[in-house]
């Protein structure tokens, strides 16, 4: 009883990865938030996971995808890593859709006295 509930949690902590589904932010503007363990490749599956999700559910309403923000970070409290996808998705020929310009965020340290 012991080797198969090792066994389970071993399985469970491994090979997950846990949505948030889409979420509705205003009009055309979406979130998706992923958790990936390690053998699901991380933040960088996180990654991976949130983006195709991202994809599919534009596809899903006929429209493109436009990605605004992408925010990575290992997981605190669980093994692996989480993606945050922010993301619209517009119709083809809306002035919107354009190729983005990503640039890596500053970075900013607060000092205390």
């Amino acid at each position: 009883m012991k080797i198969a509930s090792l066994i389970l949690i071993v399985l469970l902590l491994c090979g997950c990865a846990t949505s948030s589904g889409v979420l509705n932010l205003g009009p055309d503007t979406f979130s998706v938030s992923m958790h990936a363990a390690p053998a699901r490749g991380g933040t960088v599956g996180a990654k991976k996971l949130a983006l195709q999700e991202a994809n599919n559910h534009c596809k899903t309403i006929s429209k493109y995808i436009l990605v605004t923000n992408i925010n990575t970070y290992p997981s605190s409290h669980l093994p692996g890593g989480t993606a945050d996808i922010t993301f619209r998705c517009l119709a083809e020929g809306d002035p919107d859709l354009k190729r983005p310009t990503y640039e890596k965020p500053a970075d900013i340290k607060f000092e205390t006295n």
